[in-house]
């Protein structure tokens, strides 16, 4: 038995029974950069994907039906929101909500429908330490996954970030660079410093499956009472 998380919230009387991820052929990628709407291209060797739908199929326990739905709808309904599920608090999808009415169909069920960007978000941030030090400086290798991101740095003194042939001057009085991004894979760095510790932080994110990407990827839940 599984139940809702919006937000970092359990919503413990609303049960997921089954969901769906409807997923898109990779050649007419598109990457959603987090807000709805809003786009960014990933390097050119990557794939690209459009925004996609998440339905999760949701009934209650313990509740009044329509008290709950009434309840969540108010809370989420056409908001732009973290979802996932109590089996699943790792990770989680990024989308615009809509709560359906009670299904005439399934008296005791309702429906949320999420146009969500086309990653699954660790719940975790990745956070790498390291200390920088005199040329040639420490070489340090940065794992990301497939979305593109620019990491929060922070250090204890002046350094100098070598990455793709461009450098980077930081301090402790900056913790974010412009132009400085992690792709997809490895990266490779240089820290050039006087013994500075650096801290690299950010959130990693899978390509939804594009294995399935011409399917509808079902998961069913059975409903334990």
């Amino acid at each position: 038995m599984r139940h809702l998380i919006v937000n970092d919230a359990a919503y413990s009387e609303i049960l997921v029974l089954n969901n769906e991820i409807s997923l898109t052929a990779l050649n007419e990628a598109r990457v959603d950069a987090g807000d709805i709407g809003s786009l960014e291209d990933l390097d050119g060797n990557n794939p690209t994907l459009i925004g996609e739908q998440l339905i999760f199929h949701c009934s209650t326990i313990g509740s009044d039906l329509p008290w709950m739905r009434s309840k969540l709808a108010e809370a989420i309904d056409g908001k732009t929101v973290k979802l996932t599920t109590s089996d699943r608090k790792d990770t989680y999808w990024i989308g615009r909500v809509e709560v359906s009415p009670i299904l005439k169909s399934q008296e005791n069920t309702f429906v949320i429908l999420a146009n969500i960007d086309p990653y699954t978000y660790e719940a975790n941030e990745t956070v790498v330490h390291a200390v920088a030090s005199k040329k040639p400086g420490t070489v340090l290798t940065l794992h990301n996954l497939h979305k593109q991101v620019s990491p929060t740095i922070t250090t204890t003194g002046d350094v100098e970030l070598i990455a793709n042939a461009m450098r980077f001057p930081l301090s402790s009085d900056n913790d974010a660079i412009k132009d400085f991004t992690l792709s997809s894979g490895e990266n490779t760095v240089q820290l050039v410093g006087e013994a500075a510790l650096v801290e690299f932080k950010w959130r990693r994110a899978h390509i939804l499956d594009s294995e399935s990407s011409l399917e509808k990827e079902k998961i069913a839940t059975e409903q334990k009472t």
